[in-house]
């Protein structure tokens, strides 16, 4: 199952482009899907020119946060298991807020919602 949740999201970019008028909220790049109604993967940001990646957790298990960076600021995850990382970083790309090297590497937790709400 492949989910399109942008759909929406699309059809009002597209009514604000025929208008002309500027989306009022940045766009950032988010796919999920699940496998067999079992395990899901979700991806929010954009990977292109990432030159490093963080790893928590296992991916043999199927239960893993990657970070891709890009000096050394994270510009897109990839995470699978019952945390949704991707989705707290879909927000956290949304407003702008940046995460280090240091800061990933310091959070063993993978939870960011302390970000958010600041």
């Amino acid at each position: 199952m492949i989910e399109r949740s942008n759909e929406g999201r699309e059809g009002r970019l597209l009514g604000y482009s025929i208008v002309g008028r500027p989306y009022p909220s940045p766009l950032v790049p988010f796919f999920w899907t699940v496998f067999f109604f079992e395990f899901a993967v979700r991806f929010t940001g954009c990977a292109e020119g990432s030159s490093n990646v963080i790893l928590h957790g296992s991916l043999a298990d199927l239960n893993f946060v990657k970070y891709y960076l890009k000096d050394d600021i994270v510009v897109a995850v990839a995470n699978a298991g019952q945390y949704p990382v991707a989705i707290q970083f879909l927000e956290l790309f949304k407003r702008k807020i940046q995460i280090t090297r240091e800061d990933v590497e310091k959070n063993t937790t993978d939870d960011w919602m302390a970000w958010l709400n600041q």
